[in-house]
């Protein structure tokens, strides 16, 4: 055996290379028949899915290699194997030997798990349809909350808030309502109402006036008193007018009628505010401005006019309408809460206060009272509304409806009240503290504040007290004067012009002070240089 191989060694030799090569050559057609299979995978399926089947089919090739190598060399195989070394001097057939020895044993391994991937990807599908529906579900959410941003926009279209800013008082006098006015008999009754003004503007203006069903301060000991129950009644007929004389009776110009919500008439509800359609009318300089109306009514608000302008009752009315030349004041007058106009340019001053406010004393039909002695100083550059009442309490103003309404639609709010919360008490409580009295004047400067307003107040004037009382004046004064240092409010020394200066608690001109009192308040307060600053701040 050994002679053999000497002599065929050469041979055998050459024979063992041959089947080296033969066997790179059937590695290099698996491989390439292989990639054909990925490369056709690739275009119909997924590369998980070609990787698995070129594994496979490798696998079943290779598998059938050591069956045809045995059968041509069944011997000469083992022995060869450690006499040559094939590997060194053909590095280039070790990438085509290693696949197929390192595939059947790998690939049945991860064949199972790359299916399994298979398996989960159609589960990841469903779990984006989840994703979505909470985008359906967010829509919804966004819906409501649009709506209530729209409501807001057409509920501030009440008229009497914006005709508030368009209209502004070009009356000096105070016509609010502290009085219900019964009929003669307890029964309906129709009569017609007149009132004669000076107004603050001449010339030719669109008008409107506001109405208020509603009862705005006590009087007449609590007989009447803020927000009482009023009852309705019906317009029947309302006009302005112009007249040459401050008795409003001789030369008298024809009507100019109102109307509401175009109607000459209208019924009026309990507790009803409402305005009047806008109106052009002219008031020459030597003229002076009618109010009248004819109402129906059992019960109405209504004005003590305070002998402050000259007022009317008339049994007749329509065509046959007549007020005697011997009439009268009515005393008690239904009238129109503010009597606007379209005046431009101008700032808004209200005076809140009591009857010392609406003029009450200061001479009958003399025009003499210091707020409009105020109003004749400071000129067309303001525009002035008197909400002074006969008997109003500071308590009334913070806890009444209709004058909470009134007050703050202002530019400067001028706060000229407590005297009788002081001396008489309250509705429904006879005596309260100087620190309530001090809180409820506090509290209506803070009203006017926070609705953009600025604010004056005046300090508590003296009314002759003593005691306990006057003890309550002093100590609500000096809590006044330090709120307005603390809040930056004008403060107007109205005490220290009518009070006695050797006994502060007594009065100069009166307990309701006379034209000459009207006179030194008026003057005092135009000269203090509160306006003016006010205005240069504006």
């Amino acid at each position: 055996m050994a002679d053999l191989c000497r002599r065929y060694g050469g041979g055998m030799e050459i024979n063992m290379k041959f089947f080296r090569l033969l066997a790179i050559m059937l590695a290099f057609v698996m491989v390439l028949s292989a990639v054909g299979c990925t490369t056709k995978e690739i275009i119909d399926g997924d590369d998980d899915e070609t990787k698995a089947n070129t594994d496979t089919e490798a696998k079943t090739e290779e598998s059938t290699i050591p069956e045809t190598q045995p059968e041509t060399t069944p011997e000469t195989a083992p022995e060869t194997a450690p006499e040559t070394e094939p590997e060194e001097e053909l590095p280039e057939a070790t990438e085509p030997e290693t696949a197929p020895e390192t595939d059947p044993e790998t690939m049945p391994e991860t064949n199972p798990e790359e299916e399994t991937p298979e398996a989960t990807e159609p589960e990841t599908e469903p779990e984006t349809e989840p994703e979505t529906t909470p985008e359906v579900d967010t829509t919804p959410d966004t819906e409501p909350e649009t709506e209530p941003e729209t409501e807001p926009e057409e509920e501030p279209v009440v008229p009497a808030i914006d005709l508030f800013e368009r209209y502004h008082s070009n009356v000096v006098y105070g016509t609010g309502n502290n009085k219900l006015l019964a009929s003669t008999n307890g029964t309906k009754e129709i009569a017609t109402y007149r009132a004669v003004f000076e107004v603050q503007e001449f010339g030719e203006f669109e008008y409107s006036l506001y109405f208020s069903n509603n009862i705005d301060s006590s009087s007449g000991g609590f007989s009447t008193y803020r927000d009482m129950p009023t009852e309705s009644y019906k317009i029947l007929y309302a006009a302005l007018r112009t007249t040459d004389n401050i008795r409003g009776i001789l030369n008298v110009s024809q009507p100019t009628e109102l109307t509401f919500d175009g109607q000459k008439t209208k019924d009026v509800a309990a507790g009803e505010t409402f305005w009047c359609d806008p109106v052009t009318f002219c008031v020459e300089s030597h003229e002076y401005l009618i109010f009248e109306w004819t109402v129906e009514y059992t019960k109405i608000p209504a004005t003590i006019v305070a002998s402050t302008y000259y007022a009317y009752k008339s049994s007749t009315y329509g065509e046959n309408l007549s007020f005697p030349l011997t009439a009268t004041t009515a005393g008690n007058a239904p009238l129109p809460d503010l009597i606007g106009c379209t005046r431009e340019g101008n700032t808004r001053i209200t005076f809140v206060g009591d009857s010392i406010t609406m003029g009450t004393g200061s001479g009958a039909y003399m025009n003499a009272f210091w707020v409009k002695q105020i109003a004749d100083q400071i000129g067309n550059g303001y525009s002035v509304w008197n909400l002074g009442l006969d008997s109003a309490r500071a308590n009334d103003v913070i806890t009444g409806t209709s004058f909470k309404e009134k007050l703050v639609h202002t530019d400067i709010l001028s706060i000229c009240i407590g005297i009788n919360d002081i001396a008489g008490g309250i509705y429904g409580k006879s005596d309260v503290g100087a620190n309530k009295i001090f809180d409820y004047i506090s509290t209506i400067a803070r009203m006017a504040e926070d609705a953009g307003a600025e604010v004056i107040i005046f300090s508590v004037p003296p009314f002759n007290l003593s005691g306990i009382s006057e003890e309550k004046r002093t100590i609500v004064n000096a809590k006044i004067q330090t709120l307005c240092e603390e809040r930056g409010y004008s403060f107007f020394d109205f005490a220290a012009v009518l009070g006695n200066p050797d006994d502060p608690s007594k009065c100069v001109y009166g307990d309701h002070p006379n034209k000459a009192g009207c006179t030194a308040v008026a003057t005092e307060f135009v000269y203090s240089g509160i306006l003016e600053y006010k205005e240069s701040d504006r």
